[in-house]
């Protein structure tokens, strides 16, 4: 576990209250906004509010040292959805698991795919209180619950370029 339950219910109750927008705003590619999907963006304040940084153990904070936060959105699945690989180039991303409560045979799992999308060679099982990091390069989808709502944070990180100027004289 990555919480304690009391900030893992609080998380929770933030994710349950939020503004959701109807859509796909988990990709850059525009021919999949329009599906049918529940999204929520956050701002990086409403982390710094929960302490969600803060609270996070150091092994998961060492991976994304030096990184730059570009974005989050709460992703809500049910059953219904039918979830496309995709991948986000160029970053980082950590995966929180937020539900309270999951069982094994909810579904609902993290699929990770080769590089031609012909296989499945990791499955991240949802497991709540999880978070789960990856390089966005890699594409992956969701194994489609088979019942209840799956809530997850997804948060986008870039590597932070420091540019130098230097001036010859």
């Amino acid at each position: 576990n990555v919480f304690d339950y009391k900030m893992l219910a609080n998380i929770y109750d933030r994710v349950a209250q939020s503004q959701y927008h109807i859509g796909w705003n988990d990709t850059g590619i525009i021919e999949k906004r329009n599906m049918a999907y529940l999204y929520s963006p956050w701002i990086l304040e409403q982390f710094t509010n929960l302490k969600f940084f803060e609270s996070l153990p150091t092994e998961v904070m060492d991976k994304i040292a030096g990184m730059k936060f570009q974005r989050a959105v709460t992703n809500l699945t049910v059953p219904t959805y039918t979830f496309t690989p995709h991948n986000h180039e160029n970053q980082t991303v950590l995966l929180f698991y937020a539900n309270m409560e999951w069982c094994p045979e909810y579904a609902g799992e993290t699929l990770f795919y080769d590089e031609y999308l012909k296989s499945i060679p990791f499955c991240s099982i949802y497991t709540p209180n999880r978070v789960v990091i990856f390089d966005g390069e890699v594409y992956h989808a969701v194994g489609k619950p088979k019942t209840d709502v799956r809530c997850i944070i997804n948060f986008n990180f870039i590597i932070s370029i420091i540019i130098f100027i230097y001036q010859y004289t």
